[in-house]
């Protein structure tokens, strides 16, 4: 009797044929992973998998084998086969990990003269799918790469340049932006950095290359478009920041006072050969920038105070400096045709406080049409991610998939293997989750007793937000705004060293056995007694709000309440409950949260309440 074609002669056959990862990373268990199609693909085949096994089975259980010998056979002919199912993939992988390496290796262990830079320039450029052709009759230290439409010109001297251009297209335009970050990539590799991030940039123009191929005389647009929204969207950069500068009477807005109140800042080819946004910059590294910035005219644009030539310098790096949140907007082959927009109605809009005109800017991205329609969408990557609060991603799933959003209530219980957010913050790769965390803060200024932070972290699970799918600006501006939120909240929360309670330890300075001087009862007693420390308990207790309390100063008895609030048009805002007849200034404490010291404004009122009557 013939065997059917869908039935595995054997059990083993059938699990050999399904090709198990090593582990299955329980963060991409999610639709804004950037492996949550690869992961999701794999479980739909383990599903299959196991239908044919349990078919197999129930085949082979009815036959029934009382000969010794068969089943002596059948056992050897499964160590045989399992022995070649493990030497062919220990040969796959092994060709796999070659592979990989020679792609990793590009770029390095060279002189770094001009033949040898050419020479790896034309290596990662053949790698991408572009052809070389030096320059022979043009000055020494040139090459030229070429794709079907787009035209790199490269030259060493009398500095590492590049220029592009548009073969056979009328539309093509010349771009300062995309010259000057190959430049950058270009003068890495002269100097014997990596040549990986060219490679790949090389690899996503090419992927460009061929939709313009496809479209004829107008394809360069796939190159144009970059330039031409970036240039929409400055203007409405321009309008919030004048609309601050009139609010605050300054010539120049402070950058982190425009990505706090206003939206991410437009910065093509900023770290990647698209579109790229800058997110949220925290105080470190805001100040970091201001004081490495030359100055720049109150009448020069962009009218904020750090020079856009100096963003680029500073920020462009793989990985990005630590404090900086980036985006890229990047089409990606899909292996579905991507959605339709998602109704407006029901999406969860930006808000535009300081610019409404932006209202009505919604920019549909360009999509393939031909044979490429439905082969590619457009996605903003946020490089090795962003920690994320559940409501936060739920925030997201109602901008891009308003048609599910009954889907995602987050009110059924939490998958077991999901850590709590804090938990993927504070201790990444811990194997226990903690309840609370504590830490200290000392003034620099000594201005108060040290603050003896203790944390209680939320049950809200956490996920890492790589990659959204989007389909125009006002989903990109909304996603955006949610992920700003989230990192203005996980940068004051990294802003000190944190540990979880149960390997901390007893708190600094604490002596319980200590005898009490009447000195100190009696310093207790009229309200001027300073402690050896501070206790203060830290609250998240909304997506963009946190709560600290601490005792109020002796012998008055009850909690000082502080609440520190991130608002969307005023910035972040803050409240002071109790501190009777300390005169706290308000203002002071907001600044001090823009300035990094959020977790030291107990600290500050204390020292408030100190000199109150």
């Amino acid at each position: 009797m013939a065997e059917s074609s869908d039935i595995p002669p054997t059990v083993l056959s059938a699990l050999q044929a399904t090709p198990i990862p090593d582990n299955i990373v329980t963060s991409s268990l999610h639709p804004f992973s950037a492996s949550s199609e690869k992961t999701v693909t794999f479980l739909y085949t383990l599903l299959e998998t196991t239908e044919r096994v349990a078919t197999s089975v129930a085949l082979h259980s009815a036959a029934a084998i009382n000969d010794s010998r068969t089943v002596s056979l059948l056992r050897q002919q499964s160590a045989g086969q399992h022995t070649l199912h493990l030497s062919r993939t220990q040969v796959e992988k092994t060709i796999a990990a070659a592979q990989e390496r020679r792609r990793a290796d590009m770029g390095y262990d060279s002189p770094t003269d001009d033949s040898s830079t050419l020479a790896r320039v034309s290596a990662c450029s053949s790698a991408a799918g572009m052809q070389a052709y030096p320059g022979h009759e043009a000055p020494a230290g040139t090459l030229m790469l070429g794709g079907k439409v787009l035209v790199l010109d490269v030259a060493l001297i009398p500095e590492p340049a590049v220029h592009a251009s548009y073969a056979g297209s009328a539309e093509g335009r010349d771009s300062p932006a995309m010259d000057a970050f190959f430049s950058r990539l270009l003068s890495g590799i002269s100097k014997g950095g990596d040549g990986r991030r060219l490679r790949d940039a090389l690899e996503y123009l090419m992927r460009l290359d061929e939709l313009a191929e496809h479209e004829g005389n107008g394809g360069a647009r796939w190159f144009s478009e970059v330039d031409a929204l970036a240039e929409e969207l400055g203007k409405f950069t321009q309008e919030e920041a004048a609309f601050l500068a009139q609010l605050t009477g300054r010539p120049s807005v402070p950058l982190d006072v425009l990505l706090l109140h206003g939206h991410a800042l437009a910065l093509p080819y900023l770290h990647s050969p698209a579109l790229c946004f800058l997110v949220y910059l925290s105080p470190r590294a805001y100040l970091s920038l201001q004081r490495s910035a030359s100055a720049i005219a109150p009448s020069q644009r962009p009218s904020f105070d750090i020079p856009s030539a100096h963003l680029h310098s500073c920020l462009s790096s793989d990985p990005p400096p630590i404090g900086v949140t980036r985006a890229s907007l990047t089409l990606v082959p899909l292996p579905q045709p991507p959605p339709p927009p998602a109704d407006p109605l029901l999406s969860h809009p930006p808000s535009f406080p300081l610019a409404p005109t932006a209202l009505g800017f919604t920019h549909n991205f360009p999509l393939p049409t031909g044979q490429d329609a439905g082969k590619y969408g457009w996605v903003l990557n946020f490089g090795q991610g962003v920690v994320m609060s559940q409501s936060r991603m739920l925030e997201i799933a109602r901008v891009v998939q308003p048609q599910d959003q009954l889907s995602y209530t987050g009110t059924g219980p939490s998958l077991s293997f999901v850590t709590s957010w804090i938990d993927m913050l504070l201790n990444p790769g811990g194997a226990l989750s903690s309840e609370r965390y504590t830490a200290t803060y000392v003034s620099p200024t000594n201005m108060h007793p040290p603050l003896r932070l203790t944390l209680t972290a939320t049950d809200e699970p956490g996920y890492l937000l790589e990659r959204v799918r989007v389909c125009n600006m006002h989903e990109v501006w909304a996603v955006l705004e949610i992920v700003r939120d989230q990192c203005w909240l996980n940068e004051i929360l990294n802003g000190i060293a944190w540990m979880p309670e149960a390997i901390a330890g007893p708190p600094i300075n604490e002596d319980g056995g200590a005898d009490v001087t009447e000195e100190e009862l009696r310093a207790l007693l009229s309200g001027t007694y300073t402690p050896r420390s501070i206790p203060v308990n830290v609250y998240v207790v909304a997506p963009a709000a946190m709560v600290l309390t601490f005792p109020e100063r002796p012998p008055m008895p009850g909690m000082v309440s502080i609440s520190v609030l991130l608002n969307r048009a005023t910035g972040a805002a803050v409240e002071v409950q109790g501190a009777m007849g300390a005169d706290v200034q308000i203002s002071a404490l907001e600044e001090a949260v823009r300035r990094g010291g959020a977790l030291g404004l107990p600290g500050r009122v204390w020292a408030a309440s100190q000199t109150a009557p």
